[in-house]
């Protein structure tokens, strides 16, 4: 399907007054070509504003499943970009950069996945009990004690 789809949007992206038996002209660009320009600055906006958010809650938090789930949409927002550009561009030579950044987001999530599983439930863990979502607190947060004389 993908295949498909390529040569299509890159074929609408050139020039189509000379297919339509028109004379071509340097200083005029045809509506499909300034429809999908239009159409990749505003995908380029969108995914630039999605990749602040997913930065914003890189950093902010507040557990490190949020931290592991805003790098996997980071890594989907970068290959979005590449796939975006190489519309622009009108070229496909990114597109394996685009599957290689692809494989590496998924592989990252994987092993961070694993990584929450094989630690849930150790006390030193800063995440506590991770498999239980009512027991995850953020990182850098002490375990509250309980108040002397209250019951356990």
């Amino acid at each position: 399907m993908t295949a498909d789809l390529l040569p299509l949007l890159l074929a609408a992206g050139a020039d189509a007054a000379p297919a339509a038996g028109h004379a071509a002209d340097a200083g005029h660009q045809s509506s499909a070509t300034t429809v999908l320009l239009l159409a990749c600055y505003t995908a380029l906006a969108g995914l630039g504003l999605g990749m602040v958010l997913c930065l914003w809650r890189l950093v902010r938090g507040p557990s490190l499943p949020d931290r592991v789930l805003a790098a996997d949409l980071l890594a989907l927002h970068v290959v979005a970009i590449v796939v975006v550009l190489t519309i622009y561009l009108h070229d496909t030579v990114f597109f394996e950069a685009a599957l290689a950044v692809g494989i590496l987001g998924f592989v990252s999530t994987v092993g961070f996945a694993q990584y929450i599983h094989a630690t849930a439930g150790q006390p030193h863990h800063p995440h506590g009990n991770a498999a239980d979502p009512d027991h995850v607190r953020p990182v850098g947060h002490a375990p509250q004690q309980a108040a002397p004389g209250a019951p356990a």
